[in-house]
């Protein structure tokens, strides 16, 4: 469990329950059934029989029902529970001085704040599904900045952003997914020939041997059955490319305005030997930023590190080789596991 603070919030997991539990509220779900199918999961993966993950997931929830006006009272019992027996500052011990007092002083401040007045109930509107609109095929051009031109070792005068798939973002928000080329020069292509001649920018790669990742843990040996029905092309190096991006276009407001609309390409030519993630939360995701501009110094640095080779694993093939853990071994792992 990751932990970078004293605060309740400051731990990976605190913080998965506290999103899982604003997610669901704000999307109308009945506050008890929330609280209680947290609860299940949090038995059911046996976070409860851990201190430090118990002691978590009870002043997380506890903090956030009383911040949005839901606190129960079983809730409050096992929160105050935790922090007046001194069982989860105990676990602090260890930690510098200052740390553990800043701790103690977390705890103080929730404890003073489960024992007010239950604060009034929040109220949240349910948010309208977003999408941008982009059919699949559909190609959009960003302008390369002045500034940004010549790092591209090209003569490229335009992002070509392609969409060929979507995934939610959250519940209510769909983005694309898409594939990114240059132009040739400062033309945009008329049609699918043109747009075919264009450059693709490769995202990144996957080793082969992580080919069939992810796993999850039960239904492995039918997933890579099914998984191995798929033929998988390494390139020159020995890797699986990527050249998908999943593009953050969570509204209408963070969307490039100079952005022009090409054409559809639907039946446009996709990347050779490219590999697609089994999961698209295994996709590239990318930001626009101020009119665009975060995402095309990403794919500017994409482009040296993949296109132009300029990543160390390129010319350094040993380097692929560390931390790798063959398909093989981890079923080994999992057979002994389950024994």
């Amino acid at each position: 469990m990751g932990t970078w603070g004293t605060g309740i919030f400051q731990s990976d997991y605190a913080l998965d329950v506290k999103d899982t539990y604003m997610d669901r509220i704000r999307k109308g779900e009945d506050d008890e059934s929330v609280m209680n199918s947290l609860i299940a999961e949090y038995e059911r993966e046996g976070d409860c029989n851990y201190d430090d993950t118990r002691y978590v997931f009870w002043l997380a929830l506890a903090y956030i029902q009383w911040k949005t006006g839901r606190l129960d009272p079983m809730v409050k019992e096992r929160a105050l529970s935790c922090i007046q027996d001194g069982s989860e500052l105990e676990l602090w011990k260890g930690e510098t001085e200052t740390t553990y007092r800043h701790r103690k002083k977390a705890l103080a401040d929730l404890e003073e704040a489960l024992l007010s007045p239950q604060r009034k109930r929040t109220v949240y509107r349910q948010p309208k599904d977003y999408y941008c609109g982009w059919e699949i095929g559909d190609v959009y051009a960003l302008k390369i900045s002045e500034e940004m031109q010549p790092l591209f070792d090209s003569k490229a005068q335009y992002l070509l952003i392609r969409t060929v798939d979507t995934d939610k973002c959250q519940p209510w928000q769909t983005v694309p997914i898409v594939y990114v080329k240059l132009s040739n020069g400062d033309a945009l292509p008329k049609n699918v020939k043109e747009y075919d001649e264009c450059e693709y920018i490769q995202i990144g790669f996957t080793r082969y041997e992580n080919r069939f990742y992810p796993l999850s843990g039960g239904n492995d040996k039918e997933l890579i059955a099914e998984r191995s029905k798929v033929k998988f092309e390494v390139n020159e190096y020995g890797v699986l490319p990527k050249y998908r991006v999943t593009l953050l276009s969570t509204c209408k407001r963070v969307i490039p305005k100079s952005l022009i609309y090409v054409g559809n390409f639907a039946d446009a030519v996709p990347p050779k030997q490219e590999f697609v993630p089994f999961s698209k939360k295994n996709i590239r995701a990318e930001r626009w930023g101020e009119n665009g501009r975060d995402f095309e110094n990403r794919m500017q640095q994409m482009y040296h590190e993949h296109n132009l080779h300029e990543l160390e694993v390129y010319s350094n093939p040993e380097l692929l080789k560390k931390g790798v853990l063959p398909i093989e071994l981890f079923m080994k792992f999992m057979e002994i596991c389950e024994k």
